[in-house]
């Protein structure tokens, strides 16, 4: 709705009646819509999914990708999996044209199509593995924080193409992860206001944008730079840098990432679930502090995302956070916040409002200014692999390995992925805290 729509309705006498119907329908009702008007959120709706020219369009670049890539690969039924196919959409059409010539590429000139594409999935998982959860609001970290390579090998299953997180060989030296810096998260936590960035709440955790196990080890540093070309055809590349160049803040040294541009104060239940892939926050723009100069307000979108393959079923509600403000979690549901084949409800609420966050609502950060490139590239790979996960069933626990059904000889584009592409995760009553 423009100005002028809203500016129309507001002489509709039906709209006067009900607000004074609604006033006198309990106690407390003026109140409570003083407190809406006076700390009412600003909102713009997000961006409309794809219509049908563009996904026509993105889907004939795609078939010439299938087609190329059964060439180079020897295998005349070769098809996309979901997570290809997710992230082969989202990619602009510019972007898309100029990657559907490199796939067929061979010979003298390496094919870089096949691996980007097989380490899609790898990148995803690296993306989503599990990671400890240190609240910095009420205590130091502790000196030694133990991880192992078992639980992050993102190997998948049939491809040997892929990069695995296999041990070197005849290494002596014990590859010790870093020590999380506390001071880090202190200046993240003092930037934001000691506050939830999203709903306002105060003894928020500072957690990571880009996860710290992409670059905590010797041996994670490897696999994240393994995976930098697959992340590099996804992610824009800033202004007049070589290709691959922006990307080696991920791997240039154990603990390149733990800095104030990859970090966010959110509420611990936020954070869970953002770690999940169930919400995304976008990046929408920068602007330098005309009272300081060196700092910057960077003004951020949340979206809730929809993993396309779930059915709700009421799982898990987030409680009102007064009533949960210390370091226990404020789930109702069981341990394990996202169980297999059953939705997670969430209700988050603005901290003065009271009002659901929704999809589209506005946030701001302040950053130093000179990080600003590398903040936006965090919340950029965030942002991308997130709704990539959500639009191949990542998040749903789908089988993202699986091939997409589309018959390239026949007419009809791959219907049941076009149901979920054309969505765009907000309608209907999935989220309770989504748009209305």
């Amino acid at each position: 709705m423009d100005f002028h729509d809203a500016a129309t309705r507001s002489q509709d006498p039906n709209l006067h009646v009900a607000i004074a119907s609604y006033l006198q329908s309990f106690d407390g009702a003026y109140d409570l819509l003083l407190r809406l008007i006076k700390y009412r959120r600003r909102n713009k709706s997000p961006e409309a999914p794809l219509d049908d020219e563009e996904y026509d369009l993105r889907c004939e670049y795609i078939r010439a990708i299938i087609e190329k890539q059964r060439k180079v690969r020897g295998n005349e039924h070769w098809m996309v999996s979901h997570i290809q196919f997710a992230y082969l959409l989202r990619m602009d059409p510019r972007k898309l044209e100029d990657f559907s010539i490199t796939c067929g590429k061979q010979g003298f000139l390496p094919c870089q199509g096949q691996p980007i594409l097989d380490s899609w999935g790898a990148l995803t998982r690296h993306f989503f593995e599990p990671s400890e959860l240190w609240d910095c609001a009420g205590f130091e970290l502790p000196s030694e924080i133990l991880y192992t390579t078992d639980k992050i090998n993102a190997e998948v299953p049939g491809s040997e193409e892929e990069p695995s997180m296999s041990h070197a060989q005849g290494s002596e030296e014990p590859d010790d992860p870093i020590d999380r810096s506390q001071e880090t998260f202190n200046l993240c936590l003092q930037l934001d206001n000691d506050t939830c960035v999203v709903t306002g709440y105060p003894l928020a955790f500072a957690g990571f944008i880009v996860p710290i196990e992409w670059n905590c080890t010797n041996e994670y540093l490897e696999y994240t730079k393994s995976l930098t070309s697959a992340l590099s055809v996804i992610i824009d590349n800033p202004a007049g840098e070589e290709p691959l160049e922006h990307l080696k803040r991920l791997y240039d040294h154990k603990g390149s990432i733990d800095k104030s541009w990859n970090v966010i104060s959110v509420s611990r239940d936020l954070y869970q679930l953002w770690r999940r892939g169930l919400w995304a926050l976008k990046w929408l723009s920068a602007v330098a502090l005309p009272e300081d100069p060196l700092k910057s307000r960077i003004t951020l979108q949340f979206h809730w995302l929809k993993p396309w393959n779930t059915i709700p079923t009421l799982s898990a509600t987030l409680k009102d956070e007064n009533e949960a403000l210390g370091s226990e979690s404020a789930l109702t549901a069981s341990e394990d916040i996202y169980p297999p084949s059953d939705e997670v409800y969430v209700i988050a609420r603005d901290h003065k409002s009271r009002q659901s966050i929704k999809s589209g609502d506005i946030c701001t950060i302040i950053r130093f200014t000179e990080d600003i490139d590398k903040c936006k590239q965090m919340f950029d790979i965030q942002w991308e692999i997130c709704n990539a996960a959500a639009d191949s069933g990542f998040t749903g626990h789908a089988n993202i390995d699986e091939e997409v059904e589309w018959d390239l000889d026949g007419e009809e584009l791959p219907s049941e992925d076009e149901e979920w592409v054309m969505t765009d995760g907000s309608e209907g009553t999935w989220l309770p805290g989504g748009p209305e």
